[in-house]
């Protein structure tokens, strides 16, 4: 199947937010932080075991295509550990993490790059940024008088959350942070859509 992109190219609707069939959501990989960290691949679960080795998935979704040092991913996570093991325990978490995007095909997601990692994510792939894109159209809308897209928008993108954000890393103080800031963002939209009702 073609691009998404070039699908909707000249029709008229390339800003327009939706969600995607299976049909073409099969060829995706979709990550999840608005709840409990998830990862699908063709539309399946991609099991990533061990809460540290999510914690490193969680902090490096929160930073998406962005590296994180590898200094600051054992500072937030391995605090308190020497820092030859906290390093050591790094490397393996991140050799499992490669393992489990290998067996989905997607090793070329988790990137190696000095100081530290980067893990890379396509737009509409992670629930948080569509969360946030959804939301400012939505009270885009409302403050352009129209409020029935806007309660279409806010409505969708409320529907992306499926329990607290980042809950299973939540003792991390990154993720603490970042739950802490989505949160704001949620009840801002619960706000904008009683508005728009």
């Amino acid at each position: 199947m073609p691009p998404l992109g070039r699908i909707l190219t000249g029709t008229g609707f390339l800003g327009l937010t939706c969600r995607l069939p299976q049909t073409y959501r099969e060829g995706m990989v979709e990550f999840g932080i608005l709840g409990p960290l998830e990862i699908a691949a063709g539309g399946q679960p991609l099991p990533v075991q061990g809460a540290r080795t999510r914690a490193v998935l969680a902090m490096l979704l929160v930073h998406a295509n962005q590296v994180v040092p590898a200094d600051r991913l054992t500072a937030e996570l391995w605090a308190g550990q020497p820092a030859d093991r906290a390093a050591a325990s790094l490397q393996v978490r991140v050799s499992q993490l490669r393992k489990a995007l290998r067996a989905a095909g997607e090793a070329d997601r988790l990137v190696t790059r000095p100081p530290g990692y980067l893990i890379r994510v396509t737009p509409g792939e992670l629930d948080a940024p569509r969360f946030e894109h959804l939301a400012r159209d939505g009270e885009t809308a409302l403050a352009a008088g129209d409020g029935a897209l806007a309660a279409r928008r806010l409505d969708e993108a409320l529907g992306l959350w499926r329990g607290a954000a980042l809950a299973d890393v939540d003792d991390a103080p990154f993720a603490q942070a970042e739950a802490r800031r989505l949160e704001e963002r949620r009840l801002a939209a619960l706000e904008s859509r009683a508005e728009a009702r």
